[in-house]
């Protein structure tokens, strides 16, 4: 009999101690790592887009940046903003100024005569302020520029705020042809969907080309883009 009871008193013991006072979990004070900084400033309108241009390390190509303006399809504008070449090599320099790179060690590729070669573009955006979003333009270790995109006020049925709701979305990128326009960042206003009764700016978070669909709802929308032409 009291073989049997023990058992049952260790149980009872057991739940006792489990339902006793909870211990106190730790929270500790941590850095802030770089993804934290990087989810604020998207948060407050700060957007950047980086695409590996490497490959024309070869040749020496000339990259212009261009700006398209749509409004219902339409182009409306087509504007180059800045030139500047893929690389530069040690040769473009006069003889005392090549001996003065060689002997400091401050070329990219020596061996191949390369002084820089500009690996990346990179396409940046500022909040919008009003009627203007600030963006800069910019190949890594050639050159930048920076650039205004006026927008247009919202326009819907009952819509009596002054409102410019404009969003960023990058294309897919893959091969660059000679003289060919290359899309690389699009910045297109909300619009109006009469069957919902909604503002909305949804579809591809990756366009894929000039023929997206998202482009056909889109009222009024910019198109960044490179065109290569081989020197």
């Amino acid at each position: 009999m009291k073989s049997s009871i023990i058992p049952i008193i260790l149980a009872a013991f057991a739940i006792f101690v489990a339902a006793g006072p909870a211990k106190a979990q730790d929270i500790k004070s941590m850095e802030p790592e770089m993804s934290d900084y990087i989810a604020l400033l998207n948060a407050a309108g700060y957007e950047v887009f980086n695409f590996d241009i490497s490959s024309l390390k070869d040749d020496t190509y000339s990259i212009q940046f261009i700006i398209q303006e749509f409004v219902d399809g339409k182009m409306i504008s087509d504007t180059p903003c800045m030139i500047l070449p893929s690389r530069k090599m040690i040769s473009d320099f006069p003889e005392e100024s090549q001996k003065r790179i060689i002997s400091e060690g401050t070329a990219y590729d020596e061996q191949n005569g390369i002084y820089k070669l500009g690996k990346k573009i990179s396409i940046g955006f500022f909040p919008a302020v009003d009627s203007l979003k600030r963006m800069k333009l910019s190949l890594e270790g050639m050159g930048s520029t920076e650039r205004k995109l006026t927008l247009k006020l919202l326009e819907a049925p009952g819509w009596n705020r002054q409102d410019y709701w404009y969003h960023v979305r990058p294309f897919k990128t893959d091969s660059i042809g000679p003289d060919e326009y290359v899309p690389l960042v699009l910045v297109g206003s909300s619009w109006y969907d009469e069957r919902y009764n909604v503002v909305r700016f949804c579809g591809e978070k990756v366009l894929s080309g000039m023929t997206s669909d998202i482009l056909q709802h889109i009222p009024h929308y910019y198109v960044i883009g490179i065109k290569v032409q081989k020197k």
